[in-house]
This record gives structure tokens, sequence and C-alpha cells, in this order.
């Protein structure tokens, strides 16, 4: 028995659009090393796990745990990108 699939209302985003604006955000803060900005996308306790994967194989290089260190990393830390980079 097929079950009825419900449809997002007029003004209702469906939980696949909600994921796409997150992921906009995310990339444009990221771009512009605003590190408030982006880490406000993450819960106070969240984390970032950086990785080389070198030959394939994943080595941890950094966790940055909860938004302070976020914030510091992406604002502070990070290089910008070459234009049209």
């Amino acid at each position: 028995m097929k079950q009825k699939v419900e449809r997002p209302g007029k003004h209702q985003k469906s939980p696949e659009r909600e994921v796409q604006e997150v992921l906009a955000q995310y990339v444009r803060a990221a771009d512009a090393l605003d590190g408030e900005r982006l880490s406000n996308l993450f819960m106070a306790d969240g984390k970032v796990e950086i990785y080389d994967f070198n030959a394939g194989k994943p080595r941890q290089l950094l966790v940055l745990s909860g938004k302070q260190e976020i914030t510091n990393a992406i604002s502070h830390l990070m290089k910008a990108l070459p234009a049209k980079g």
C-alpha cells in the first residue's frame, strides 16, 4: 500500500530546500572568511573536523570545538582564496 507523501504548503520549504539554503549560507560565509556568520550555522557545541586525504587515506589535522574556536579559525587563521580560485 502506498503512503501518501505530504507536500510542503505554499509558504513551507521542503527539507531539501532548507539544507540547500544552509549550505549556501555556509559557502558564502566561508568565502568571505566571516567566522561569526559561519559559526552561527553550528550548534553551541558544534565541531569542525579538518582532514588531509593523502593517497585516499584520511588523516585528521585539526578539530575546532565550539562556536568561539570556529569563529577564530575562520576569521583569523584561514587565508583568503586567490581571485577566481
